[in-house]
């Protein structure tokens, strides 16, 4: 993933996601120019995944 300089961090202070998530939705944003409803909805896919690991024990769990 991608790695947040530490002179950086300082602006991610109060958000919810992770710095190197903040930034790879921004690339993204700048990169495939996606519409901001686009990256809304790819992060709320994306929680909604994690929620679903979480409560099911991880990776680990969709091995078998």
């Amino acid at each position: 993933m991608l790695q947040v300089s530490d002179d950086l961090l300082k602006y991610f202070k109060n958000f919810c996601s992770s710095p190197s998530v903040i930034m790879l939705f921004v690339y993204m944003k700048c990169h495939f120019s996606l519409s901001y409803r686009e990256l809304e909805e790819m992060m709320i896919k994306e929680a909604q995944v994690w929620i679903i690991l979480r409560c099911n024990g991880g990776f680990d769990a969709l091995k078998g």
